[in-house]
């Protein structure tokens, strides 16, 4: 019977489970939020403070000069003139470069660079749009790019003959060094950040345990009312069902035994009631299959080696696998190990994972089955069956363990939620996952026995 304190309980620390996220929550948009509207500010100062300085020194140009520069006119004192003044403003401004360019992305004169007039700049590529703006007139900027282990900034300002046609584009590129100040405020507000969930962590951890035993509790205790319930309604299935179905099946053989006491044998008489008796068959196992769910799984715990249980499982399969054409291999190199499992039950479980396995692989071309042991902690072992059939449907995958869900069209859904349960009673844990390269693998997880 359900303890009607429960449901209360629990609902009440799933609401302080979900405050302690809210004020998490909040802690951490506000902190991003505050960085992020300091590096809007920054950025917004920056870009005012580049394109006025872009626009400044654009004016002082003068392009009807610039368009006369030619390869070799380096050591003129023109050129010259031009890079100590460009030199003076990434001095005087603290800017990283200044550089004039022509329509075709060759650098015409810079403050810092020091390659032949007319060099193409294939960075200037990175910024196409902007550059395309400053040639429609305007004084643009290009977004933060990183380059050489530097956070650079450019704004680009057009540069106009004596007729007021632009001839050239002025680069005016900065070290965006206010990343260095937000990068510590960053780190301020995550230190911050770590204290409050320090802080309410320790406060929520002995909640959350409680939260995480209660529930466990509930849902156990829900499951054991459904799994009452689904007994009480299999046995009465099996009684209201297996009375009719023994009749039936016993008619129908006295009518063939009937028929050929009075020499009247028909050979499709024989073959349809045949049918009924194999039908009648069929739906008795379905009845007893249904039954195992309200059984109580009884479980035996012995120190055992697990070599001892899967090499011959191996051995039992190999001859079966090879008839339906599957490469079957095992990797059992860490199956030496002891385990404290129900030798019955555990062999049910590798039973139902192989056949399944095998029956997922009847249509595919390529057919291959892995039986691997693998140590996957000090103290816990797995044992996995892969294989390379189509998978498992998301929406299967979510329900795989329930009872009744099956992709068989024979199938009553029942072999992996009697597995579950086994499993569980070995204190371990099974899933079903898809495989990146195709097929399934289910993968069964158990303590290891600590010897001596």
């Amino acid at each position: 019977m359900k303890h009607p304190s429960r449901r209360p309980r629990g609902k009440t620390l799933l609401a302080f489970a979900g405050f302690v996220l809210l004020v998490l929550v909040v802690i951490n948009v506000t902190g991003w939020a505050l960085w992020h509207f300091t590096s809007d500010l920054l950025t917004d100062l920056l870009d005012r403070h580049l394109t006025a300085i872009a626009t400044l020194v654009s004016h002082e140009l003068e392009g009807d000069l610039l368009v006369r520069l030619r390869h070799g006119d380096e050591k003129t004192d023109t050129f010259l003139k031009l890079r100590q003044g460009l030199g003076g403003h990434r001095t005087h401004f603290r800017l990283a470069d200044l550089y004039v360019f022509d329509s075709e992305n060759r650098v015409l004169v810079g403050a810092v660079n020091q390659e032949a007039i007319g060099t193409p700049n294939l960075a200037l590529l990175l910024d196409a749009d902007e550059i395309l703006d400053a040639w429609m007139g305007k004084t643009t900027i290009s977004p933060v790019i990183e380059r050489a282990g530097q956070m650079l900034k450019t704004s680009y300002a057009p540069i106009r003959d004596r007729l007021g046609r632009v001839v050239a584009i002025l680069g005016v590129e900065t070290d965006v060094q206010f990343f260095d100040t937000l990068s510590l405020l960053r780190n301020g507000l995550v230190g911050a950040t770590g204290l409050a969930l320090v802080a309410i962590g320790g406060l929520a951890l002995g909640f959350r345990r409680l939260l995480r035993d209660l529930l466990l509790a509930e849902e156990k205790n829900q499951e054991t009312e459904r799994l009452a319930l689904v007994g009480r309604l299999s046995a009465q299935i099996c009684h209201e069902i297996r009375n009719p179905l023994s009749i039936i099946g016993s008619s129908a053989e006295f009518v063939v035994r009937h028929l050929e006491r009075l020499g009247a044998s028909d050979e499709k008489v024989t073959e349809l009631v045949g049918y009924v008796v194999s039908e009648v068959d069929r739906l008795d196992a379905i009845v007893t299959r249904f039954l195992e769910v309200a059984r109580p799984v009884n479980v035996e715990r012995r120190p055992e080696r697990l070599e001892e249980l899967v090499k011959p499982m191996a051995s039992f399969v190999a001859a079966e696998l090879e008839k339906a054409g599957i490469e079957f291999k095992t990797d059992l190199d860490d199956a030496a190990v002891t385990v404290m499992i129900d030798h019955a039950g555990m062999r049910q479980v590798l039973l139902n994972g192989l056949v399944n396995a095998r029956d997922a692989m009847s249509d595919c071309p390529r057919k291959q089955l892995l039986l691997a042991v693998k140590r996957v902690a000090r103290d816990r072992v797995s044992i996995r069956i892969e294989d390379t059939g189509p998978g498992v449907t998301a929406d299967i995958l979510k329900e795989v363990f329930e009872p009744f869900v099956t992709t068989k069209p024979s199938g009553t859904g029942l072999g992996l939620f009697v597995a579950k349960r086994i499993i569980e009673e070995h204190d371990g844990e099974i899933r079903l996952e898809n495989l990146e390269t195709g097929g399934a693998r289910l993968a069964i997880e158990l303590p290891v026995h600590e010897t001596g």
